[in-house]
Order: structure tokens, then sequence, then C-alpha cells
């Protein structure tokens, strides 16, 4: 019977049916039962990095993006040390090969910072704050400075300096708090 010839059939009844069956689970085949499976293991990106699709039930899937991937170095660390990792904690590759995961070639950073300065260790500088002179660590990209090229610990204080030293704006913050520190 076709559906032109039957009334109570319609489109919208069938992709209605059809939508309760994705959400029943008949209609998505998820993981080895899917034909198309190539074992949840694939290569990810030009980086040469692995991902690893996890189960639902699986203890470290928060660490997973919304599919259900997770970067296998990443899991390789956490299971050894039996805990989630956090999304500041970066893993390190001591070999050049991205694919190849082995726990001894894998170190845990706390942060990006931290990473950043295990690669580049000649790149620090101690830099003294132009308002209050109070040494810093930076990395080139952290460096803040104004048009005058100084330095500064914080955008507070280039804004300060900014302010006080180099007239960057009338005023007028004095006249609204009077009881507001302004270096004179």
């Amino acid at each position: 019977m076709s559906r032109s010839n039957n009334p109570e059939v319609t489109s919208k009844k069938i992709s209605e049916a059809i939508k309760a069956q994705y959400r029943n689970g008949q209609r998505c085949i998820d993981g080895p039962n899917n034909p198309s499976w190539k074992g949840g293991r694939i290569l990810s990106h030009s980086a040469g990095y692995v991902r690893i699709k996890l189960a639902k039930d699986d203890p470290f899937r928060p660490m997973a993006d919304a599919r259900g991937y997770i970067y296998e170095h990443r899991l390789i660390v956490a299971k050894r040390l039996g805990r989630l990792l956090t999304h500041e904690e970066t893993v390190h590759h001591d070999n050049v090969a991205k694919s190849e995961n082995h726990y001894s070639d894998l170190m845990l950073f706390p942060n990006l910072g931290s990473h950043a300065k295990y690669h580049h260790p000649k790149t620090i500088f101690i830099r003294h704050c132009a308002l209050c002179g109070k040494p810093k660590e930076y990395h080139p990209w952290q460096i803040q400075r104004n048009k005058s090229g100084r330095f500064f610990c914080s955008i507070r204080h280039a804004v300060i300096y900014q302010w006080d030293y180099l007239g960057g704006g009338n005023r007028a913050h004095k006249k609204l708090n009077p009881n507001s520190e302004v270096r004179e």
C-alpha cells in the first residue's frame, strides 16, 4: 500500500516514529555493533595524536569529549595515576612520534605554563614592574607593555601607569570618587 492511498500515514508521523526509534536507541548502532566500527581507535588531526572511544560507563568518561573520544596519552597517564586529569593538566610526549603512547615516554605537567617552561627554559625573562618595581617571570608572549615600552606585573598596573604618568585620559575618576587613590 502506498502512502498516498493511506491518509493516516503521513510524512510527519513517519518522521516522528523514526525520531522515537533514535531516542530509544533502536536506530543508533554505536560502538562494536556498528558495521563501520574500526575498533574505537582513530588517528586525530595532522598532529598524529591517537584518540580512543570510551564506553558510556567508563570511569574516565568525564575526561572525554561529547562524542566519547579521549586522547590516548591523557588516558594512559590518568589510568596510571588512578584519577581523572584536570583540564589544566598537560601531558607531554618525550619522543617525537605522537602515536607512540608508552607510559615511560609521557610526562605530566600541572599547567600549560610549566609545560612551556620545559620546552623553552631560556625564553623566560625576569622584568621589573615600572610602577611597583616587583620582579616577575615572563614568557615572551606574556609581557604586558604600554605605548612607552615599559613592563608591568599586571594589566592593572599598566592602566594606572598610563593614567597617571602618560595622561591617558581625563581625570574624571577623581571627581567621581574623592577617596580613591590616585597618584599625583
